[in-house]
């Protein structure tokens, strides 16, 4: 089970280095033919190898290309829940060109979006690492979530644990009161792109709608990826001091990214301004507005946030009647059903025994059973499992997504059986207030949990004194009085009847 981190820390998402205010390009005049398909730098360039013109004038930096950029996807999950197994689709198209005003640049339409790598990028730690070297171009990509059995450690989420087979692909972080982060990131290569001109190059991306259970779509499913493609022209020279022989080399680099939620229709501010944008979070981008060079008026982002819903489900065991055995071990079924495969959940058995006891009251098939701890679905959507419950004890499953269906049913034998626990008989308190709780729900959904479930069996065997049969002192001593009455007058009886044969 699950415990609530004590020690908060923060779960702000930096935005990444390569989504900032881009600076004004470099002026490099023009030299040779036009800019071809290849002229995007593949690697940076050293200063101490390059020239800003013929005449040997050194470069103060080194000239870089960001051909990279992140894609970040963050799942939003209660604490108690373990991670699904869930798939998000993600297509990249081109944007739409605007013409420069007079206060914002002109917008190049993304050229060959079918030309982008995608690269899940690798998490070593609990923190993420280096992208996977893939090769393959697309327009589309998906990420998956492997489901996983979480546990959180109380401390920090930097000693938290994913179950051995569960996703090696994923980073765990704290998210807002009752619930962690799941994140993972994708890199998307543009270096395949082909760009041929300086300019900002427009791509949209669109996350396809989301129907997986219990998994909510982020509120709006599109992203606007603005490219800033630069000049980077420079000089090489070979031979020696007083015969330098210099070669000209017309490039381009990437100087970076912005991410906007939403599809943009204005080009960004002209402004020469190089302050960086405000820096967002995936939990609250909605007061980030950017400057500079930038989207006057947009909201950036890093990428698309879901959130999965799920619910516990509680039941247990009351026993009533004066014939009732409160040590007796009654047998529960639980089916679970319409659930994702895979799914993990687990199980909290605190108020129960780990192991059902042996005594004369319980039926040797219940005897020395074990309560499972966790609980995985299976290929076809459903779970079935059994618990041993005596009377007062309870067992809750742990992160149902919503819209899961259950059906509890139990071996009642020979007790008569109620559906559900009254307060007066409960000795469970579960919501939050002082005093035992009912749990009168149903011990049956066929429509999908909607809300944490409280629910359970009520068994009763009572037995009724028979009438007309006296145990105390004084009635066993009358009974004895009408007995010897009974046989006297019978004597009596007999001996009037022989006389008056005679």
């Amino acid at each position: 089970m699950k415990t609530r981190k004590l020690a908060a820390l923060s779960a702000a998402i930096a935005m990444a280095a390569s989504m900032t205010a881009m600076v004004v390009p470099v002026e490099v005049s023009a030299a040779g033919s036009d800019y071809g398909s290849n002229a995007l730098l593949t690697s940076d360039v050293s200063h101490s190898s390059a020239y800003s013109d013929n005449s040997g004038t050194a470069l103060t930096k080194d000239i870089t290309t960001q051909n990279t950029t992140l894609l970040k996807k963050i799942l939003e999950v209660e604490d108690d829940a373990n991670i699904p197994a869930c798939t998000f689709t993600f297509t990249a198209s081109a944007g739409t060109a605007k013409e420069a005003t007079g206060s914002t640049l002109a917008v190049l339409a993304g050229v060959n979006p079918d030309k982008i790598i995608w690269n899940d990028v690798t998490v070593s730690n609990n923190a993420f690492s280096t992208a996977e070297s893939g090769t393959t171009q697309s327009n589309t990509d998906t990420i998956s979530y492997t489901a996983s059995d979480v546990t959180i450690d109380n401390t920090t989420f930097s000693n938290s644990a994913i179950a051995s087979g569960g996703d090696t692909m994923v980073v765990l972080s704290e998210g807002n009161d009752g619930t962690y982060y799941a994140e993972k990131e994708m890199q998307l290569d543009f270096s395949n792109c082909g760009f041929t001109e300086p300019g900002v190059y427009r791509y949209i991306i669109t996350e396809s709608d989301n129907t997986q259970l219990g998994v909510t779509n982020d509120s709006n499913l599109t992203r606007t990826i603005d490219v800033y493609v630069e000049d980077a022209s420079y000089y090489t020279r070979t031979g020696t001091e007083g015969n330098y022989t210099y070669t000209y080399n017309k490039k381009l680099r990437i100087a970076g990214y912005v991410m906007y939620v939403d599809t943009q229709t204005t080009g960004p501010s002209n402004s020469s301004t190089t302050t960086e944008g405000s820096a967002v979070t995936m939990e609250d981008n909605s007061t980030k507005t950017p400057n500079g060079m930038e989207v006057s008026g947009a909201t950036k982002s890093v990428g698309f946030k879901n959130e999965y819903t799920s619910h516990d489900l509680t039941f247990g065991k009351e026993v009533t009647g004066n014939q009732g055995s409160k040590d007796k071990y009654f047998d529960f079924t639980v089916t679970i059903s319409g659930a994702t495969a895979g799914t993990v959940y687990d199980v909290d058995i605190s108020n129960a025994d780990a192991t059902s006891g042996t005594n004369s009251a319980t039926i040797t098939a219940n005897q020395s059973k074990s309560n499972v701890t966790s609980i995985t679905v299976g290929n076809d959507g459903t779970a079935t499992a059994h618990f041993y419950l005596q009377d007062g004890q309870y067992i809750t499953i742990l992160g149902l997504a919503e819209g899961t269906k259950y059906d509890i049913s139990e071996n009642k034998e020979d007790y008569s059986q109620t559906a559900g626990i009254a307060a007066n008989l409960s000795t469970l308190d579960w919501n939050g207030t002082a005093g035992y709780d009912a749990l009168s729900d149903a011990v049956k959904n066929t429509t999908g949990i909607t809300a944490d479930v409280h629910t359970g069996f009520t068994n009763d065997r009572s037995g009724t004194i028979p009438t007309g049969i006296l145990s105390t002192v004084g009635g066993s001593a009358a009974l004895a009085v009408v007995g010897i009455a009974g046989i006297a007058g019978g004597a009596m009886y007999l001996r009037k009847k022989k006389s008056e044969e005679d």
